[in-house]
């Protein structure tokens, strides 16, 4: 049993496919299908509310507002448990409606349905039905779209509401109140709409104290022949609900909650209606007149109520769109008591309105008449009384039981009081009306004494099936014991009116009274009426007698002249009912002609209605009828006779001929339609005689397709053959299948490739051709593989089958919300491709057989399907994944379990190349797949294990550093795409660059090495020979962190002499010619190699000699971190790094730059260096912390054999800094356990040396110097962490393996442990 508001769920573990470990638990809600639906509907809509509020775009937020709030409470309903079944369905049907205009409003996906209103399964539904059920919902929402968009309204037949707002009542009335509002036409003296009741307090105020200041009302349906009223009056009724009289203050003794009239004030809005009159804000004064004037009203001379009024245009539905400041759902609608004058499609009602008029009753044995109070009720024929059926006003919820006013001491009352009763459909004609007349006394002693004295009822369904008749019923008054006027047994089989009496043949005028079994006619009279507006039940038996024609078929040409006289609303309610009735008395008297004409006739009454412009609204429920429901496939043989006989003899027949010419284009569509309906005789013949029809259907086909000749028919029975064909209920088809595939599907595939995309008939054809596909078992593709290869045309085949899945891919046919119509060819395409993929291994992959144009189109296709948009789900919401996982789930699942693979292959290759940070950035895309999409937390715990260690080899394995080479291609003899222009290589590992050359010249034998640096001129470029220079080059970056182990900027350094020769300071006049080359990519990268251009700059000898310092203390530092952070580190790197650094023979460098800018001279020819020279100084002084650092570090971990090499290490470096702190300054850097475990250099940096003490850039200069080697350390100018740690261990580390480092180790150190002369680290020669 379903609980109102309650949801179950159960719980459903699905384990990951293709041998992926671990499982995903899916929580399916245990709910109604449509209920689900509605709750996922909810969410995705509630996501986009918000984005719509965020972005102030207020119109749309409002309308997505109100149609949320309209799906909540359609859920509740559904859930509630309590509705009728018609009233079900037709709440069903309004919930797909809203759902399917709100994902379309919202550029949502388009959902499809069967006939029921339930989302279609594409597995179990044959791809042609599938792709009409998305024509078909498509259209269906444009054309509402288009509804919403331009609402119809027609000068003649305008539709129109009232909206009224009651702002007070200004009554002391002392007791409870009914205030019940409604529109009255005076001139008629008829009340023309239903009841706004709102219920008052005795307090003064409105009861349900939520309505307060917002009691406001909408009266809709108002048409044309409103405004043609000669006068509309606004009614107010006040009811007070307590004792028989307000001056009885003796409340304990007294009967109370007595309905009594009290007073009703009327206001003429005539002016309002017909719109002469206009002001929204303007509050009109309405005085009572009241019947019931007491002293307790004597404070108010003036007593009445305060509203304001509006005409608001359009109906319900277009109000609420276009005034929801005044109109939402809180708004009570009272209805027209009667139809509009243009009934909108899907306006489903079934409403019966009935007022209490008069009645007229004897005092009896009562010196004084009673005081009759009526109490109606709703019964059904075993006399179980119907709950909430009845409703007294709009804002009130249904009711048990209606209880009249009563009128003291008055023999004839007039209530004239209207009770809407809204029947499920179904009990309708087992239900009736009862009414109960009691004698209301003051006294509650006397009251509670008083018994039922009467019974009138009156059943709703008449005996001739139909519904009871509009207007006032003149009903018999039953008198007998209280008891047995409960039984319903004991009336319902008597007669109800006094009509009924007389066919009877009994008197009503007589003085007695009539003894009918258990029952007394009362001579006591009572009179109701009673107005139908319905949209399932018909009053007339002429249609009635049409609808149910086989119970009587010798008055069946008499029911259809009738029918042409029926009036034409009635008609309208029941078009579809009426439509079949028609084509099935035709086709059930095929070898009769009898009634064909009288069925042409009525058929033509029925077309001309629709074009009565009062019921043009039902255009596109004829439309509808004709393409879905219409199914009578020999009528067009009937029609055309008839038509035909009506042109023959036209002269007799000349008023018949005219209305028929009036309805030509829809008995055209009738003829189209039935001629189309003859292709389903092809499910009518037995299998063998199939095999016989198919091959010559489909030789007609192919011939007519080839010659581009009807092709709109053409693609209409090839569709309906294979919708056939996918049944299961009509025998084998394997062969028949076959033979379309054999005969059509390359014709097909030839067709969709030369229709244009803006033909109407590319997506039936394109479905055509799916459908075929996937109609094509196993079987089907081996025969098919098993012909290829043999000829030419097979590769044709497939060339022209490639290229037109990867048009359809690429330019898809369907538009973008057609979700699961291009899942569905996805998946017929894929198995395709698959199967397509196995002939071109088998047969068009050796030597001989190679077909490289086929193979191109192939992986062409290959990387379309993998890159289509509607595949990468990462780019979806959660709601619209989940949903393509629920439909697709094999398509879905297997593109996220090929994802994954490929991801975790791709990880596997960037961790042999030792490309850790690639290997992280997809590691994390992994991670969060797998925490926030697929809830997978064995994968993340294997993901961010394997991350953790690739962090960890970025910090501790040692990377071989990339050399980088500039080559230039020039003159004429290469080929354009490489004539005069540079590109940048990333050499091998450990690759030098004679070696890289080397392999460069291999490939231009006959080219030229260019000795030289400087780019050539004119005429090199131009002539006819090859030259090639190459020029080793540098990294240049300015961010750190793992984004920058790609590159896309290098630098070639060249010193530039300018100025008189110091031939004491080479630094003085040395300037620096820097050229950086951008690649067209990052390296490394798909290449090896990219094209570049060049930029160049000069840096000044002042300049040249910060970035120097700046490197030597950054590699000082990341030395001194690594051994902090590794105490099994090797010593000699340390070694030689401090020697050459503090050795007072290799100091002059440092001598060098004071020399060179420390002057008075300097100083004055280049005041605008001044900040420069103190960044300078302070990169000299921060240089003693670092050395300390590693002097400490040294003397810690420095071998017994060593320790004299150690103790001049440390003599050196004490007269270094008493020097340097001396003139320079004192610097301290943190603690050495604040530091200790921290990340090279890049912290390290950021705590010892400001921004405005770092150098203007991280650059390398190569000196001209007799070994080409790097004139000072980090030349190399790596500048991440990473890569400038490998360029350290490079040159001070890794060698160590080689032998030309052994032989170097073996040279730097003698006896007395001094190094050789030729380390110097830190310093420019």
């Amino acid at each position: 049993m379903m609980l109102c508001g309650s949801m179950y769920f159960k719980k459903q573990r699905r384990a990951r496919g293709n041998g992926v470990s671990g499982h995903k638990e899916t929580v399916i809600p245990n709910e109604l299908p449509l209920v689900q639906e509605v709750t996922t509907t909810l969410r995705e809509w509630a996501s986009i509310w918000r984005d719509l509020y965020v972005g102030d775009r207020r119109e749309m937020f409002n309308s997505v507002r109100d149609m949320i709030y309209d799906l909540i409470e359609w859920r509740s309903q559904i859930l509630s448990g309590t509705l009728p079944q018609d009233e079900l369905t037709e709440l069903k049907q309004r919930v797909t409606s809203k759902i399917d205009y709100g994902n379309k409003y919202l550029d949502l996906d388009l959902v499809v349905r069967d006939k029921d209103g339930n989302i279609l399964d594409p597995d179990s539904t044959s791809t042609v039905s599938l792709f009409r059920a998305h024509e078909a919902a498509s259209k269906q929402i444009e054309d509402r779209i288009q509804e919403e968009k331009v609402y119809i309204r027609h000068q003649s037949t305008p539709s129109f509401a009232l909206f009224v707002t009651l702002k007070n009542v200004v009554c002391k009335i002392g007791e409870d109140a009914e205030v019940l509002m409604s529109l009255y036409d005076p001139v008629e003296s008829k009340f023309i709409s239903e009841n706004y009741l709102v219920r008052w307090s005795s307090q003064g105020l409105v009861k349900d104290i939520d309505q307060l200041h917002n009691l406001r009302s909408v009266f809709t349906d108002l048409g044309s022949e409103d405004l043609k009223r000669e006068k509309i009056s606004f009614v107010c009724q006040i009811v007070r609900v307590g004792r028989m009289e307000l001056r009885d203050n003796n409340t304990k003794k007294l009967t109370s909650g007595l309905r009594r009239p009290f007073g009703v004030a009327v206001m003429d809005v005539t002016d309002i209606i017909t719109g002469k009159m206009d002001d929204e804000d303007k509050q009109h004064f309405i005085p009572f007149h009241c019947s019931d004037l007491t002293d307790n009203m004597s404070y108010s001379l003036f007593p009445g109520l305060w509203v304001t009024l509006k005409l608001l245009p359009g109906d319900i539905h277009q109000i609420r769109k276009d005034f929801p400041h005044l109109v939402d759902r809180s708004t009570a609608v009272a209805r027209k008591m009667g139809f509009p004058e243009i009934i909108m499609p899907g306006d489903v009602r079934n409403d019966i309105y009935v007022t209490l008029v008069q009645g007229e009753f004897d005092k009896g044995s009562k010196s004084t008449p009673k005081n009759v109070e009526v109490t109606m009720t709703v019964y059904d024929e075993d006399g179980k009384k119907l709950e909430n059926v009845m409703f007294p006003g709009a804002g009130d919820e249904g009711i048990l039981e209606y209880k009249s006013v009563i009128y003291y001491q008055i023999k004839q009352p007039r209530w004239f009081e209207t009770i809407k009763v809204a029947i499920p459909i179904e009990d309708v004609n087992r239900s009736h009306l009862r009414f109960t007349f009691r004698h209301r006394s003051s006294q509650e002693s006397k009251d509670k004494s008083e018994k039922i004295f009467a019974l009138s009822f009156v059943k709703l369904m008449r005996y001739d099936g139909t519904t009871l008749r509009d207007g006032e019923h003149d009903l018999i008054v039953y008198k007998a014991e209280a008891k047995k006027l409960e039984d319903s047994s004991l009336y319902l089989n008597l007669p109800a009116t006094k009509v009924e009496l007389e066919e009877k043949g009994l008197s009503t005028t007589g003085k007695g009274t009539h003894n009918l079994g258990n029952c007394t006619i009362s001579k006591d009279s009572f009179q109701i009426a009673t107005l139908v507006c319905s949209t399932k039940l018909t009053q007339n038996v002429d249609l009635l007698g049409l609808l149910k024609w086989r119970s009587n078929t010798s008055l069946l040409q008499q029911n259809l002249r009738q029918l042409m006289k029926v009036e034409g609303g009635e008609v309208v309610k029941f078009l579809q009912d009426t439509l079949d009735a028609l084509f099935n008395i035709m086709m059930e008297n095929s070898d009769s002609d009898t009634f064909d004409t009288l069925v042409f006739d009525s058929l033509v009454f029925i077309i001309g209605l629709i074009a009565d412009r009062k019921f043009q609204h039902f255009n596109p429920v004829l439309e509808t009828y004709i393409r879905k429901h219409f199914s009578a496939t020999l009528a067009y043989t009937k029609l055309t006779k008839v038509l035909k006989n009506y042109v023959e003899n036209a002269e007799k027949l000349t008023e018949q001929l005219l209305k028929a010419m009036k309805a030509l284009e829809y008995i055209f569509k009738f003829i189209v339609r039935s001629r189309d309906g003859l292709i389903d005789w092809y499910c009518m013949f037995p299998a063998d005689c199939r095999e016989i029809l198919l091959p010559l259907m489909t030789e007609q086909l192919k011939f007519h397709l080839e010659n581009q000749e009807e092709l709109e028919a053409c693609c209409q029975l090839l569709s309906n053959i294979l919708e056939v064909l996918y049944r299961k209920d009509v025998g084998p088809t394997q062969w028949h299948v076959q033979i379309i595939m054999e005969k059509l599907l390359r014709t097909v595939n030839r067709t969709v490739i030369s229709m244009g995309r803006d033909s109407p008939l590319i997506g039936s054809f394109v479905a055509s051709m799916t459908a075929t596909l996937r109609q094509m078992d196993d079987y089907h593709y081996t025969h098919l593989i098993n012909t290829f290869g043999k000829m030419r045309t097979d590769v044709d085949f497939l060339m022209e089958t490639f290229i037109m899945f990867k048009d359809l891919i690429g330019k898809n046919v369907y538009p973008g919300d057609w979700v699961i119509m291009n899942m569905m060819q996805n998946k017929v395409f894929l198995r395709a491709i698959n199967q397509y993929a196995a002939v071109l291994n088998k047969k068009f992959l050796d030597q001989t057989n190679f077909e490289l144009q086929l193979w191109n189109n192939y992986f062409h296709l290959a990387v379309a399907y993998l890159t289509q948009e509607s595949l990468q789900l990462e780019n979806f919401s959660s709601d619209k994944r989940s949903k393509i996982f629920q439909k697709d789930g094999y398509q879905a699942s297997t593109q996220g379990q090929l994802k994954d693979q490929l991801y975790q292959e791709i990880i596997n290759f960037f961790d042999k190349g030792k490309m850790w940070e690639e290997a992280i950035v997809l590691g994390k895309e992994l991670a969060d797949q797998y925490e926030n999409e697929m809830f997978d937390f064995e994968q993340l715990s294997a993901s961010l294990r394997k991350q953790a260690q690739f962090y960890e080899n970025i910090v501790k394995v040692i990377r071989p550093k990339p050399d980088y080479f500039a080559v230039g291609y020039y003159g004429v003899g290469f080929p354009s795409f490489l004539r005069n222009k540079m590109f940048i290589y990333r050499g091998k590992e450990y690759e030098r660059r004679e070696d890289f050359e080397a392999r460069l010249l291999t490939q231009f034998p006959n080219a030229d090495k260019m000795k030289t640096t400087t780019p050539p001129g004119e005429d090199i470029k131009t002539s006819s020979s090859q030259c090639i220079l190459t020029t080793e080059i540098t990294v240049k970056t300015a961010r750190r962190g793992l984004a920058t182990h790609r590159m896309y900027q290098f630098q070639y350094s060249r010193p530039v002499r300018k100025g008189e020769k110091d031939p004491d300071n080479e630094f003085s006049n040395m300037w620096i010619e820097r050229t950086t080359y951008t690649t067209a990519y990052k390296l490394p990268g798909i290449l090896r190699w990219f094209d570049v251009r060049s930029v160049s700059t000069e840096i000044s000898p002042l300049e040249n000699a910060m970035e120097t310092m700046q490197l030597t203390n950054e590699k000082i530092s990341n030395m001194v971190q690594r051994h902090l952070n590794d105490s099994n580190l090797p010593i000699n790197p340390l070694s030689m790094l401090l020697n050459g650094i503090v050795d007072p023979a290799v100091m002059g460098g440092f001598t060098n730059y004071e020399k060179a800018f420390f002057t008075e001279k300097y100083q004055g020819d280049h005041p605008e260096d001044q900040e420069k020279l103190d960044k300078l100084k302070d990169l000299i002084a921060w240089q003693i912390p670092y050395l300390a650092d590693g002097v400490r570090i040294h003397g810690e971990k420095v071998t017994e054999a060593l320790r004299p090499f150690h103790d001049r290490l440390e003599a050196c470096f004490k007269q270094l800094r008493e020097k340097v702190e001396k003139q320079y300054g004192v610097k301290t850097l943190p603690a050495v356990d604040d530091r200790r475990g921290t990340r090279p250099r890049s912290m390290l940096r950021s705590f010892t040396m400001p921004s405005q003490q770092r150098p203007l850039s991280v650059a390398s200069v190569n000196s001209i110097s007799s070994d080409n080697s790097p004139s000072r350390p980090g030349s190399d100018g790596y500048d991440t962490h990473t890569e400038r740690h490998t360029h350290t261990q490079r040159d001070t580390h890794t060698h160590t393996h080689t032998h030309t480092h052994t032989e170097r180790q073996t040279r730097l150190f003698d006896k007395w442990g001094r190094p050789d002369r030729t380390s110097r680290m830190g310093t420019s020669r």
